[in-house]
């Protein structure tokens, strides 16, 4: 029985491996709630095409008549102002320690000219609110700043380290977790082995944009895999306020390739208003036999 018992989850197991191997590995929460949402893929190199309408990631932007910063100000635009890409210039200035080129766009009847990075490289809106994203870097570290803005015009800020240079973004509601009024995912983009493909989850509070966590989802061939799962209130096995948690890490034997060391963690979270508390954990580590 216990040899049938194993080799069950060796089957699922390689049935996982093979499924991660050959498609691109996304985030899988439950049943998540979330608005019909067109996918963008960003990285470092995103540019902004002809007649693509945008938003401002920037505050107190200025429309500018020519593409430097030497430039007559046309007019001053708030954070999450539409604007209407005219066409990109071969004019370029370092900002957050990424080279930005200067956009000449259109807005509200007026033509001039924006830097890129004030420009929000994906915009996403769920339940009244709006999110707004940039990029920023230090030295070969890439960095998310996400904003969105409250009723009174100002806004909340996060900044928070990307383990990939590609990634897309999806909002969901609240998913039944109290002091929380929606949630962006940022998802990575895994195209090939040994590459991330988890992401980040920032929670939208009254107060502030907060990072709540990682989560990940990695496979190198059949040699190692790790993934994480988070099942919310709403969800078909959730718990009222809690965050059920499961976490798996698997690598075949250094000394018999026909063996798995299988490390999963299982756990119950709560979120206290700033960060998740662990309300419960368990590790378990065992070793499957081909």
């Amino acid at each position: 029985m216990q040899n049938l018992f194993n080799f069950a989850i060796f089957t699922t197991l390689s049935i996982l491996i093979m499924i991660r191997y050959f498609s691109v590995l996304v985030l899988a929460l439950g049943s998540l709630t979330m608005v019909a949402q067109e996918t963008k893929y960003i990285s470092e190199g995103t540019q902004f095409n002809r007649n693509e309408v945008a938003f401002l990631f920037g505050d107190n932007v200025k429309l500018r008549s020519q593409p430097n910063t030497q430039a007559d100000v046309l007019k001053v635009l708030p954070i999450g102002k539409e604007i209407t890409i005219i066409g990109i210039t071969q004019e370029r200035l370092p900002y957050d320690g990424i080279d930005s080129p200067w956009y000449q766009v259109s807005v509200a009847g007026n033509r001039g000219f924006i830097l890129g990075a004030l420009i929000s490289l994906d915009s996403k809106s769920i339940n009244g609110s709006k999110y707004f994203t940039a990029l920023a870097k230090n030295e070969d570290v890439l960095y998310l700043k996400t904003r969105t803005t409250r009723n009174d015009g100002t806004y909340k800020e996060n900044k928070s380290k990307l383990s990939t240079h590609d990634f897309s973004l999806e909002v969901f509601d609240n998913q039944g977790i109290e002091g929380v009024k929606n949630m962006l995912f940022v998802n990575y983009l895994a195209e090939s082995c040994g590459v991330d493909g988890g992401g980040i989850c920032i929670f939208n509070t009254e107060e502030a944009l907060i990072k709540a966590f990682d989560f990940y989802r990695m496979v190198d061939g059949d040699a190692m895999w790790s993934h994480e799962d988070y099942i919310f209130p709403t969800d078909d096995d959730g718990i009222p306020n809690r965050i059920v948690y499961s976490g798996e890490d698997g690598h075949s034997m250094e000394d018999d390739s026909d063996a798995y060391e299988i490390f999963t963690k299982k756990g119950i979270f709560k979120w206290n208003g700033t960060e998740l508390e662990t309300i419960s954990m368990e590790e378990k580590t065992q070793t499957i036999q081909q």
